[in-house]
């Protein structure tokens, strides 16, 4: 098993560890609802260094993403970052990907652990000449901070273009004489940065983070997987291996805005037989009229016909409510729609709700108030 720059940081802490995509990582630190709560109302420090980075560099590198990513690269601005998916020839996704600009010739990939060896591959099964691909994952850490107290401790601490990034943008420099490359993300629903850092340096980062303080009240817990699932959960975001497989494309995940019709690219013509006939079956957010939670691979009914199956599901502490995400035969996906869902051997009334079920409510930098779709 593999360990993150983190790793004695966590035991210490009497983080309960679990096997992860092959990495130990903390699964929870207090309690899964504890920690979910703390991200939504201040900031939660996540440890993300098992995710995969990867440094593509030359003449050729954007030509290379251009042709293996369903999103434009060559017109990615430097300092921009873009979300996209890199699919096979039948239009099932390989890895959902944020591709950053570093500079005109240098881009940077971050992936999903479990898919890491898969996108190298493919990334050198079709590099153009010109470029060269490097995994920067093993020497390098990668920590999350995540809340909506996140923008206003950073501009306090960092004031200038760290604290103004805009959202999908990435910003490089040295902090105290440390190289980082931030991306201003949010993968929780809350506002957020990623900051990529040596891995030697991660552990006095994470120890100086989790010690800050607003008005001399702690603001920063660290979170782990249990949370973190939850989390996106609620904020409607789809994780590979549950909405998204090798199996399952991308406009049945209904995220059309990242496919592009406008460029070539593995898989495009499947996309575009699926996109003329439409999904026969898409991602839909249930709301289930019931506490018990929905697993992954429960079936759905209708009509006492399964037409379709649950691909993540909880009892969220912010919705508070039984939730779940699924895939649904694209007919009955209308908001409103009633199924059940076959827990055990009880199928269990659900609605069908639009996604996401919380998002955060902008006022400002103040991002204090919740807002669901329930």
């Amino acid at each position: 098993m593999l360990n993150t720059p983190l790793q004695q940081v966590h035991v210490d802490a009497g983080a309960r560890m679990v096997d992860f995509a092959g990495w130990s990582m903390p699964l929870l630190y207090s309690s899964i609802a504890e920690e979910h709560v703390w991200t939504r109302t201040h900031i939660g420090l996540f440890d993300v260094s098992h995710m995969g980075r990867l440094e593509l560099t030359g003449t050729t590198a954007a030509e290379t993403l251009e042709n293996l990513c369903t999103r434009s690269m060559v017109d990615l601005a430097v300092g921009a970052t873009r979300y996209c998916l890199m699919c096979n020839e039948c239009g099932g996704v390989l890895d959902d990907l944020m591709v950053s600009r570093l500079e005109e010739e240098k881009f940077y990939v971050v992936c999903n652990a479990s898919n890491r060896e898969k996108i190298i591959s493919n990334l050198l099964a079709n590099i153009e000449s010109g470029s060269t691909l490097v995994d920067r994952t093993f020497e390098t850490g990668m920590i999350a901070v995540q809340g909506p107290q996140v923008v206003e401790v950073v501009a306090r601490l960092f004031p200038g273009p760290l604290a103004t990034l805009p959202h999908r943008h990435v910003f490089c420099d040295q902090i105290m004489g440390v190289p980082i490359i931030a991306f201003r993300g949010g993968y929780t629903g809350e506002d957020g940065l990623e900051v990529v850092l040596p891995g030697t340096f991660a552990p006095l980062a994470w120890g100086q983070l989790a010690a800050l303080t607003l008005d001399d009240q702690p603001v920063v817990k660290p979170v782990g997987l249990g949370a973190r699932d939850t989390l996106r959960l609620e904020a409607g975001l789809p994780l590979y291996g549950h909405e998204l497989t090798d199996e399952i494309d991308p406009l049945s995940a209904r995220l059309d805005f990242a496919v592009d019709f406008d460029h070539e690219y593995l898989g495009r013509r499947s996309l575009e037989a699926i996109r003329r006939t439409g999904p026969y079956r898409v991602r839909v957010g249930l709301k289930l009229r019931t506490r018990r939670a929905a697993r992954p691979g429960f079936d759905i009914l209708y009509a006492n016909e399964s037409v379709g199956s649950v691909t993540s599901g909880a009892c969220t502490p912010t919705v508070n409510a039984s939730i779940a995400m699924a895939l649904l035969r694209a007919d009955l996906a209308a908001t409103g729609t009633v199924v059940q869902v076959k827990i055990g051997n009880e199928p269990q009334n659900a609605d069908v709700v639009p996604l996401p079920f919380y998002k955060r409510a902008k006022k400002g930098h103040n991002q204090d108030k919740t807002v669901t779709a329930l």
